[in-house]
Order: C-alpha cells, then sequence, then structure tokens
C-alpha cells in the first residue's frame, strides 16, 4: 500500500505491478467492510418497521426518492425527537418557514422536525438536514399538537 500511495506501484516497464493491485484492492475491501459499506443489511425503510408497532393504521407513501410514513396522530415524547425541534413542534412553529402547520414530519435519521411543505421540498431536492447536514431516506410524518393550523396573536 505504501507504494501505491508514493506511486512506486508500478514496474520498470511501466505496466502495474500486479501484485501491489491485488494488495490495494484486498485493503480497501476489508476497510470498506470494517467501516460497514458493504454491509448488505436493511435499509432504513426496513429498520423502521418494528417502530410502527402492531396493528396501527400507517400508510406508506413516496417524497421523492424518499417516504413518509403517516402515523395519523401528533407526536409525543416517546418518539424520541431533538428536544428543540420537539419544542417547536409544540409552538407549532417549523424552524425553517416559521409557520403553523397542520402535519409534521420528524426525519428518522436524526430525529429534527419541520413542517410537511419545508421537509417534502427538501426530500424532494434530495437535500441533508439543515440542522445537522444528515441526508434521510424516511420520515414520520404526524399531525399537529394542538390539532391543527394556529393563527398567530396580533
Amino acid at each position: 500500500v505504501r507504494k501505491f500511495l508514493l506511486g512506486e506501484d508500478y514496474q520498470q516497464d511501466g505496466t502495474a505491478d500486479p501484485a501491489m493491485q491485488s494488495a490495494v484492492r484486498q485493503q480497501r475491501m476489508s476497510e470498506a467492510s470494517s467501516r460497514g459499506s458493504m454491509r448488505f443489511g436493511p435499509t432504513a425503510f426496513e429498520e423502521t418497521q418494528p417502530m410502527l408497532g402492531l396493528g396501527a393504521t400507517q400508510n406508506v407513501i413516496n417524497v421523492g426518492s424518499a417516504h413518509a410514513i403517516l402515523t395519523n396522530r401528533p407526536f409525543n415524547a416517546g418518539d424520541k425527537c431533538v428536544q428543540s425541534s420537539f419544542d417547536d413542534y409544540l409552538k407549532n412553529e417549523c424552524w425553517i418557514c416559521t409557520g403553523g402547520h397542520e402535519e409534521w414530519d420528524m426525519w428518522l435519521s436524526c430525529r429534527h422536525m419541520f413542517c410537511k411543505d419545508c421537509s417534502t421540498n427538501m426530500l424532494s431536492r434530495r437535500m441533508p438536514c439543515p440542522l445537522c447536514r444528515v441526508s434521510s431516506s424516511v420520515v414520520k410524518r404526524g399531525t399537529c399538537a394542538r390539532g391543527g393550523r394556529i393563527e398567530p396573536l396580533l
């Protein structure tokens, strides 16, 4: 590997050293598997199935290339949202648009919450979370904590 990094992985005639290529290939595969990038396990969507609960009436819809799990209920502390996002949700004030909305999404990869409109826009454009820069392909969609849109006080 050292020879590869220093550019010394070629033989005198200018061809690549087959033994060096094999060693580099094995090293890369070993590093990739130790990082878990070659793991062939459940997808993020499949990992959420146990969280949904048995007997619950929930649907899954596509949002761009992502999925939204419709829970048809308000979020609660048991959903393990990030506290600052949960506080915004309880106030019905989206961090992005500062508006009040009837439906909210919790990004399962990072547990941040945004209104359905902002979340759909970001997911459709394959944007990462604006708060922590983590990408998500599955969100949990629920209703407003207070049952609907809250008009600002004048």
